[in-house]
């Protein structure tokens, strides 16, 4: 489903941040059923596809830095034969069906179970992990802080 032909275009990055260069930023997502991996895969491969500064990198030997356009989907997912009750034990109000922050003391133990199989040197600006449990499913969508930088450095 990946684009052969992406176009070689860039986007401008409006600001320079040497540090952003190294920083990702994770938000996970907890749904209280099993989703289909195909289906996740194929949404983000279609979101890619109408938005491909997200699959595309970072040229940092430009002046400005830009991003390139591209079809790099960077998704993985993995199966765990546990409950979201014994994988990620956490307090849960029962019907609760608005967003919630977590809170936990041990935010790194949290991290583990929903960051995974992510190289330590990125080649795309965006990703998503998928944990599936038998009764809920796990979303990771990262996203490098450049983009963000660069987004909001642009309005």
């Amino acid at each position: 489903m990946d684009d052969p032909n992406p176009e070689p275009s860039k986007y401008t990055c409006n600001t320079v941040n040497c540090l952003g260069n190294y920083s990702t930023i994770y938000a996970g997502l907890i749904v209280d059923a099993v989703l289909d991996s195909a289906i996740l895969r194929g949404k983000l491969t279609e979101l890619v596809r109408l938005w491909p500064i997200l699959g595309g990198g970072l040229i940092k030997d430009t002046e400005p830095w830009s991003f390139t356009c591209g079809s790099t989907v960077d998704y993985a997912s993995r199966d765990i034969n546990q409950s979201l009750a014994t994988y990620l034990p956490i307090r849960q109000e029962q019907n609760s069906h608005e967003p919630k922050i977590m809170k936990s003391p041990e935010i790194s133990a949290v991290d583990e179970k929903f960051i995974f199989d992510v190289p330590p040197n990125l080649a795309n600006s965006f990703r998503l992990r998928v944990t599936l449990l038998r009764d809920a499913t796990l979303l990771c969508f990262g996203i490098t802080h450049n983009i963000l930088t660069a987004m909001i450095a642009g309005k």
